[in-house]
């Protein structure tokens, strides 16, 4: 499929979540991100967009591939560990957040590359 200008912009999000985590856990002071719980919300804002930027763009792409079915674990990982750092407001699952949304770009950025141009093409992706 090769890499499009939406993988760009998911790398440019990335590279702001990377800050961002780097920012809560190092005390940076940075304003609006005073703690985890706001770090946390600050990444899954970003993740959402990246979610919505590299996704597939088409329900016939294998719903049954090792690929969804990684994307969907990592996916669920992330909400889970949103979830966790709302409610504990501690460093383990924040971290656990940065992590698992780099893990998504990664996975997501080499299917784009390694798949077929051909399928998505043809199914209408950008």
């Amino acid at each position: 499929m090769g890499l499009t200008w939406k993988d760009g912009v998911s790398t440019l999000l990335l590279v702001a979540i990377v800050l961002v985590a780097l920012a809560v856990m190092q005390e940076w002071d940075w304003p609006l991100l005073d703690g985890y719980r706001a770090g946390a919300v600050a990444i899954g804002v970003m993740g959402l967009g990246m979610c919505a930027l590299s996704g597939s763009t088409s329900q016939a792409s294998e719903p049954r591939g090792p690929y969804f079915a990684t994307m969907s674990l990592l996916g669920v990982l992330a909400l889970v560990f949103a979830i966790w750092t709302l409610i504990a407001d501690t460093q383990e699952p924040f971290v656990a957040l940065a992590v698992d949304t780099v893990l998504l770009w990664v996975v997501a950025t080499l299917h784009h590359i390694v798949s077929p141009r051909g399928r998505h093409a043809a199914m209408g992706a950008g």
